[in-house]
């Protein structure tokens, strides 16, 4: 049986509000799909989830926790994107992009919520046609997958797989579901029950010199 890390905190709440002057609530890279008439009625939230989303960025930056990148490591950088096809964006900041780093990931319902820590090398993985967030590990032979997802402001673990087929001699190769051992034919069917189709990688769209372009007052 084996463990698998999944840091979740308690949320925390940072208020504020104000009226914006833009419409334009759409970026790139997201992925709110918002029809017109529902466009005025996020206007009065936008304000106050890109002050706060802002805030954190801002705080992250100016902490120890920030990379700036070197020759062998790219710097800290961050997404925006819906996890939960609400119409309320996530913030996902990416620590670096080294093997150790993992992303951590903020939404906003009256106020900032801290949903945890989870990722590698710097990055999650999403699947937009069914909303699986992606917490993909290797190295050393050993393959971790998690499979998770945002419901009510939190991220709840959904599945697990583990195996360490490129590390044993095959025959004696260990494939975990859910912590429980299972053929290598169990493990390739369960894993494609969570797959989706529309895989992106998030948290590393933008540099932290972006800020001010991707969240406007």
């Amino acid at each position: 049986m084996r463990k698998f890390l999944l840091i979740l905190c308690l949320p925390f709440l940072l208020m504020g509000c104000s009226n914006v002057n833009s419409n334009e609530i759409i970026s790139e890279r997201s992925g709110i799909a918002v029809e017109e008439s529902t466009t005025e009625n996020l206007s009065s939230e936008l304000n106050s989830w890109q002050k706060s989303y802002k805030q954190v960025l801002l705080d992250f930056m100016n902490s120890d926790e920030y990379f700036f990148g070197n020759d062998i490591v790219e710097y800290s950088a961050f997404s925006i994107y819906d996890l939960n096809t609400d119409g309320m964006p996530e913030l996902i900041i990416s620590e670096n992009a080294s093997h150790a780093a993992a992303c951590r990931i903020y939404t906003y319902d009256n106020g900032l919520i801290y949903l945890g820590r989870i990722g590698a090398f710097g990055d999650i993985g999403y699947y937009e046609d069914n909303g699986m967030i992606v917490h993909y590990n290797i190295g050393a032979g050993i393959e971790d997958k998690i499979f998770c997802k945002l419901e009510n402001n939190e991220i709840n673990m959904i599945a697990t797989f583990y195996n360490d087929f490129s590390y044993r001699v095959k025959e004696q190769a260990i494939f975990e579901f859910n912590d429980t051992e299972i053929t290598k034919d169990e493990y390739n069917i369960e894993l494609e029950k969570y797959k989706g189709h529309k895989y992106i990688s998030l948290g590393r769209d933008y540099s932290f010199d972006e800020i001010d372009d991707v969240l406007w007052e």
